[in-house]
């Protein structure tokens, strides 16, 4: 998966001139978390609900906020810069891992000259880890820890054909390898496994 399938093209985006509390109504109107911070094409930073909370001594999302008089600060000064992005054509775990390591609630995807093209969330990244593992319909997730996965699916595939399974997904989790089977009684797979010598230490089976 890459990151151009699950970002969100032509996000909302503010200048840095734009008043925190400005950018704090468009966050309240379209219910989201971050904004990229443009000049002409360029994304210049990033800003987020916790950096305009702290960019006013009131609440800006509380009511009656914008009734407030006092001079309001400028986006500017309250945006991460200069901002982590990443690309269209990155790998989504790429990017992912940028976020769980930095502790980062969204990345701006950029082409390779800057330009803002859109957004990915730590959100988008859950939805497409929650695609991955879903399988409609009966199915059986078996999840084996440090095995040869080369040697495991050369045996499973041709009992799984047997069988009138499909091997649906394969996923790599650390020490783990994590098989999803499409079709009903697919325990009996486990048992062929079972049988070759390959040991699951978790099988769920869905109808």
């Amino acid at each position: 998966m890459i990151v151009e399938s699950w970002m969100t093209r032509d996000p909302f985006t503010v200048t840095p001139d734009v008043t925190v509390r400005a950018a704090a109504a468009i966050m309240a109107d379209h219910r989201i978390r971050h904004l990229p911070v443009v000049k002409g094409d360029r994304v210049i930073g990033m800003v987020t609900r916790s950096d305009l909370l702290r960019g006013e001594a009131i609440d800006p999302f509380s009511v009656g906020a914008s009734e407030d008089r006092t001079p309001q600060r400028e986006v500017r000064a309250v945006m991460s810069s200069p901002v982590v992005t990443t690309l269209a054509t990155a790998a989504l775990e790429e990017a992912a891992e940028i976020m769980a390591t930095r502790k980062l609630g969204a990345l701006p995807v950029v082409r390779g000259t800057g330009a803002l093209l859109g957004i990915i969330t730590d959100a988008d990244a859950l939805r497409a880890l929650i695609s991955s593992l879903r399988v409609d319909g009966p199915c059986t997730r078996m999840v084996f820890t440090r095995v040869d996965a080369n040697g495991l699916l050369a045996a499973l595939a041709p009992k799984a054909k047997a069988l009138g399974l499909t091997i649906a997904g394969v996923l790599p989790a650390g020490f783990d390898l994590v098989i999803t089977v499409r079709g009903p009684h697919g325990d009996r797979l486990a048992d062929a496994a079972w049988a070759a010598g390959y040991r699951p230490i978790s099988v769920l089976e869905r109808q």
